[in-house]
Parts: structure tokens; C-alpha cells; sequence
């Protein structure tokens, strides 16, 4: 359990990461550097910050519970992540900063118009609505597993712990409030935070969880036979490729991923940050993933979805359990900052449209207002996940039916200039009532006779595989079909020629490196080290009142100072220039 140290520890990370987002704010003065950073952010920036968007508690709950109970498959499922930045980063981010567009959504406004734009967005809306929800109501299931509250109170779910439901409004609240404050600016700034406070977290919760199990050796030794396979019969390898093309799909188009390509300066800039992106979920798996999995070992009755944070905290001295939950919330903030903030402005760029007359003020308090309303139906869907299969369906079940149909024909249509707005509606209808039939009808056919129940007996015991089938492999046939058929009769679509003549306009090569000088704010680099320094004093402070572990404790806070000093300084010095 948390102890009273631990809770001031996050209290006072979640106070300053709101601090940051209100000094953030204040850079905030249009509706492009609440959205897109007015496309000034560096491409390491965009790299880290793709990572952590795809990195979120949701990854310590839903892929921690998979190596809890699978073991080295989770480390597999989440190498695919890193590859499909590879992937994308070779063939797709460049395209996205080389037209010129703000946003996915003004592309796809271009290529099929306003009907398409607007069906596009609440679809993609509906589906983030789901992603956001889930990373909360981890984070909330997180709290609960720690927080003591008195029984009776109104706080408590009965048991002596923090209900779900308050975690989810308290994580909630905190989220959305940091979103409207900040816009992308904060939500890059506070990626770069967690990126370096969760590395610098677990390199210590490993080894520790290794001393306490007595050594490399004797630590697997302890695990299952199985739990050293790399793939399973529920994620076999077809799975993991299927898995791969769907994530692929999903950082080359959907929108918070589109945005960290287009956020940048230069084509060249969208492809290094994306092969940075690839570069480190490549390697950093079986880094996130060893804690969970070796905590197997040590209490193979846990709860699956705290085996992560039940890890850490059984080894970790007081205070840094509390830095740590500080950090994966920060970590969930910044995924659904991300997502919230692209749907936003998309929600805001339609008003605009409408409202054609808008100062730019307007825009940013209409945003705000958006950003608003978008939380609140976030929060709802949180309180609902229980009744809809748990986190780790729903996120499984979500991408693979909702990823291929929305974001393949996008994809598909950046690259091709044979498909057209029916290709769009074609997609989205074959494809949502094959998942239809494949949820809802085949189930009821399990128990009878023929071919018809031997497929629905093959889907109750393939769901992973069979949800690829209708996300994933019948959207792609049905673009295939259509692709031979505009080749064949050597067809056009006029939105490939409106999106042609915008990228003359107003975008450029696709090989354009920046080669101007950096922007003189140096704040960003004032703002990561100043917050660095400042939880390195803290965790300083706490070696005063801890009774163990003082050495371990200090060490983490030396290694923050060696981290933060010089990027404070970096950044004082060249404000000064």
C-alpha cells in the first residue's frame, strides 16, 4: 500500500505538472499553437512524445496483466508497436508534413470532402472516445490498488480502498483540466517528463526485483516453463502480424500520430521522428515488460490488471512508489492530452468553417470548450468499461475493428490516386457489418450444424484472429478490388488533383531538410530541467524522513540532478544569447 509520503509525492507531481500546463498556457495565442505547435516542435521532441502517446498506463495494465500471465508475448505484442513506427516512418510520416495540411482531418476534407470530413471525424472520435477511456479507467484501477480509505466513506468501494468509479472521476477531472490549459505544447513537454522519470524508475525496480528474488537465476527459475514463449495460442504469430499491419495503419493515420508528423518542421524531420519513435519501442519492451512478468514469480495469485504497480511498489523504498505512480499517470495524461486535443481542434476547425469570421481568441475559448465536453463523455464511458468486457478486450477488440475500416482507406488514399470518395463509404459499410455479423449473428450459430457453425465455432476460439478478419483483411481486399478496378480503367480521383494542387501551394518536397536556425524560446529546455531538478529535490528531501532505503533514494535523485542540470542550464544559456 501507499504509504502518507508516497500520496504527498504525487499530490505534489500532479500540482506541478497543472503549474506547467498554466505556463504553458500562456505561449497559447491561436488556434495553431493550441494544435499544432504552430510546426515549430524539434523532431526528437515529436519522436519521444509518438512514443509515450502510444505509451500509457493502459500499457502497464492491459500488456503488464498479458506478461503476468503469459509472460514474454506481451514483450512480442509491444515489439510490434516499435516496428510499425519503422514502417511508418520509412513510407508514410514524410508524405503527411510534405502536403502542407494542419491536420488529417483538413487532408481528408481535400481528398473526399466536407460529408466525408465530418463522418471521419466523430467515427475517429468514437473510437479515441474508447482508447482515452480505457487509459483512465487503468490509471483509476491503479489508485484503487494502492489508496486506503476508510470504510464508510464516500470515497471507499466498501473494502478499505479508493472506489473505480472516484478513481476514474479524480483522474478524470485532473486529465481534462491539464488539456485545456496547455494544448500540444504541454502535452510534448510532459512527455519528455515521464519519458525520462519511468526509464529512470524502473532501471531501479529491476534489479531490486532481482535481488528480492535471489538473483537472475533463481528469479526465472521461478516462472512457468511458458511464460518464456514468444508467442501463445490466444496471440499466435499470425496474430503479431496482423497485429503489426494494424498498428502500422494506426500511427500512419490516425490523427494524434498524423499530428506528431505534421507538428515538425520538415519531411525529413516527420521521418526521423517516427524512426526514432520505431528505434526505441523496438528496443525498451522487455525493459517495461520484465516487472510484471518476473512479479509472476512472486505472486502468481495477483489480481492481472495491478500486477504491474503490485511489482513495483512490493520493491521500491518510500516515495519512489509514489514517484512512479505519479509518473504512469503522467504517462495517461499524455496519451489522452494527445487525443483530446487532436479531436478538439478538429471539432474546432468545423466550427471555423462554419463560423468563417472567427478571431483567433474565439477559436482558442471554443476549443477549450470542446475540450471540455469531450472529457465529460470520456469520464462516462470510463464508468461504463466494467459492463463492456474489461480493459483488455475492449483495446483489443477496438483497434481491430475500428482501426482498419476508418484509417486504411486514409492511408491508402495518401499513397494511391485511384481511390475515391465511394471507396470511402464502400470501406466503412462492407467492413462494420462484417464485424456486425461477426459480434452478433455468427454467436448464435455456434451450437448448430454445418459449414455456418463451424466457422462460429472457429471465432469463439480464434477471437483475436477473427476480429484481424473483418478489421483488418476484408477492409484491405475491398480497397485491393477497387485499386485493380481504377487501374484498369486508368482512372483519376479529383480529390488526388485538389490534394495535389494544395501540396503545390502550400507544401513541399519530400526530401526537404530545415535548415534555418532554431527558434530563440528556449523555454521548453528551461521547463524539462527546472521540473527534473525540482522532483530530484523533492525525492532529496524524502531520504530525511525515510527509515530504509535512504541510498537507493538518494541515488535516484543524483541521477535526475545529472540529467536536469544540464538541460536547465542548456536552456537559461541560450535564452541569454
Amino acid at each position: 500500500m501507499l504509504s502518507t509520503l508516497d500520496i504527498v509525492v504525487i499530490v505534489a507531481y500532479l500540482l506541478a505538472l497543472l503549474w506547467m500546463g498554466y505556463k504553458v498556457s500562456k505561449r497559447v495565442n491561436s488556434a495553431d499553437d493550441l494544435f499544432t505547435a504552430s510546426n515549430e516542435v524539434p523532431w526528437w521532441m515529436s519522436g519521444i512524445s509518438a512514443y509515450m502517446t502510444m505509451f500509457s498506463s493502459g500499457t502497464f495494465v492491459i500488456w503488464g496483466g498479458i506478461a503476468f500471465k503469459y509472460g514474454f508475448v506481451a514483450v512480442s505484442i509491444c515489439m510490434t508497436h516499435g516496428l510499425a513506427a519503422l514502417i511508418t516512418g520509412y513510407f508514410i510520416s514524410a508524405r503527411w508534413r510534405a502536403l502542407g495540411v494542419s491536420s488529417a482531418g483538413e487532408f481528408v476534407r481535400i481528398r473526399f470532402g466536407n460529408t466525408a470530413t465530418d463522418a471521419f471525424t466523430w467515427l475517429n472520435l468514437l473510437s479515441r472516445i474508447i482508447g482515452v477511456s480505457v487509459s483512465i479507467y487503468a490509471m483509476a484501477v491503479l489508485l484503487t490498488a494502492l489508496i486506503e480509505i476508510p470504510i464508510g466513506s464516500l470515497f471507499s468501494d466498501g473494502n478499505g480502498k479508493l472506489s473505480v468509479q472516484w478513481g476514474v472521476i479524480i483522474v478524470g477531472i485532473v486529465v481534462v483540466g491539464y488539456t485545456v490549459l496547455g494544448g500540444l505544447w504541454a502535452v510534448l513537454l510532459t512527455d519528455i517528463l515521464q519519458f525520462i522519470v519511468l526509464i529512470a524508475v524502473t532501471s531501479i525496480t529491476v534489479p531490486l526485483l532481482f535481488s528480492h528474488m535471489g538473483g537472475i537465476s533463481a528469479a526465472l527459475g521461478s516462472l512457468p516453463t511458458e511464460h518464456f514463449n514468444w508467442t501463445t495460442v490466444d496471440y499466435p504469430f499470425l496474430f503479431l502480424a496482423g497485429w503489426t499491419t494494424l498498428i502500422s495503419l494506426k500511427i500512419g493515420g490516425e490523427w494524434a500520430f498524423v499530428q506528431r508528423s505534421i507538428c515538425v518542421r520538415t519531411p525529413n524531420d516527420a521521418k526521423k521522428a517516427n524512426l526514432l519513435f520505431g528505434t526505441v519501442y523496438l528496443i525498451t519492451p522487455i525493459f517495461w515488460m520484465l516487472p510484471p512478468l518476473l512479479y509472476a514469480g512472486i505472486n502468481s495469485d495477483a489480481a492481472q490488471g495491478q500486477a504491474y504497480i503490485l511489482a513495483v511498489s512490493s520493491v521500491l523504498p518510500v516515495g519512489l512508489s509514489g514517484v512512479m505512480l505519479a509518473a504512469m499517470f503522467s504517462a495517461t495524461a499524455s496519451m489522452a492530452d494527445s487525443e483530446i486535443n487532436v479531436f478538439s481542434g478538429a471539432i474546432t476547425e468545423t466550427y471555423k468553417r462554419i463560423k468563417q469570421n472567427a478571431s483567433q481568441k474565439d477559436l482558442v475559448r471554443v476549443g477549450r470548450i470542446f475540450t471540455s465536453l469531450l472529457g465529460i463523455a470520456i469520464i462516462g464511458l470510463c464508468l461504463l468499461i466494467p459492463k463492456l468486457g474489461g480493459v483488455e478486450r475492449l483495446v483489443l477488440s477496438g483497434v481491430s475493428l475500428l482501426v482498419g475500416p476508418m484509417i486504411m482507406p486514409v492511408v491508402w488514399s495518401l499513397l494511391s490516386r485511384r481511390i475515391s470518395l465511394s471507396a470511402f463509404w464502400i470501406v466503412i459499410a462492407i467492413s462494420f457489418s462484417a464485424s456486425f455479423i461477426l459480434k452478433y449473428v455468427l454467436p448464435g450459430s455456434i451450437d448448430s450444424q454445418g459449414f455456418v457453425a463451424q466457422i462460429a465455432q472457429w471465432v469463439d476460439a480464434n477471437k483475436n484472429l477473427s476480429e484481424q478478419v473483418s478489421g483488418l483483411l476484408i477492409p484491405f481486399i475491398t480497397l485491393s478490388i477497387l485499386e485493380i478496378r481504377g487501374r484498369t480503367k486508368d482512372t483519376t480521383d479529383k480529390g488526388w488533383l485538389a490534394v495535389e494542387a494544395f501540396r503545390k501551394e502550400h507544401g513541399m518536397s519530400m526530401d526537404t531538410r530545415f535548415t534555418g536556425s532554431l527558434p530563440t524560446d528556449y523555454s521548453n529546455y528551461t521547463l524539462i530541467g527546472g521540473f527534473i531538478i525540482a522532483i530530484a529535490c523533492f525525492m532529496t528531501l524524502i531520504t530525511l524522513f525515510a527509515s530504509t532505503d535512504k541510498l537507493i533514494v538518494f541515488v535516484f535523485a543524483a541521477g535526475l540532478l545529472l540529467i536536469g542540470v544540464p538541460i536547465f542550464r542548456k536552456g537559461k544559456r541560450s535564452s541569454n544569447l
